[in-house]
């Protein structure tokens, strides 16, 4: 198997701070599959490269999409294809205890998950 080389990139904004600072460098892979509570980096509708937390999957017209959020954003970002993902964080430079993701952030983001699905759940229910 070939050793994939990291893609090194500079975090600008502060929707990921604590964890994430402006000046703080990122490294990046690709990876086939991606876990809730992930840091992942990928191409917004917009054109600007994202550093956001996943949350989960949805399924739409029988495609997945990936669910993602910043940690200080209130709502989540509009769904991402797989294709528009460029990798998870690997590696942050200066170091944080952003790294390895715990158990606790991946619970964390599963649930966040959930209260925005039953967020928009009650929104087109009228509820």
């Amino acid at each position: 198997m070939a050793r994939q080389h990291a893609l090194w990139m500079d975090v600008v904004g502060g929707c990921m701070a604590p964890q994430l600072n402006p000046g703080q460098r990122v490294a990046v892979i690709n990876c086939r599959f991606y876990w809730p509570g992930d840091i992942v980096t990928f191409c917004a509708w917009d054109g600007q490269l994202l550093v956001h937390r996943m949350l989960g999957y949805r399924l739409k017209n029988g495609h997945l999409e990936l669910v993602t959020c910043a940690d200080r954003a209130s709502k989540n970002d509009v769904p991402v294809r797989p294709d528009q993902v460029i990798g998870k964080v690997v590696d942050v430079n200066p170091p944080s205890n952003l790294l390895p993701v715990s158990y606790a952030r991946r619970v964390q983001a599963i649930m966040r998950y959930c209260q925005l699905a039953w967020q928009q759940t009650r929104t087109r229910l009228k509820i």
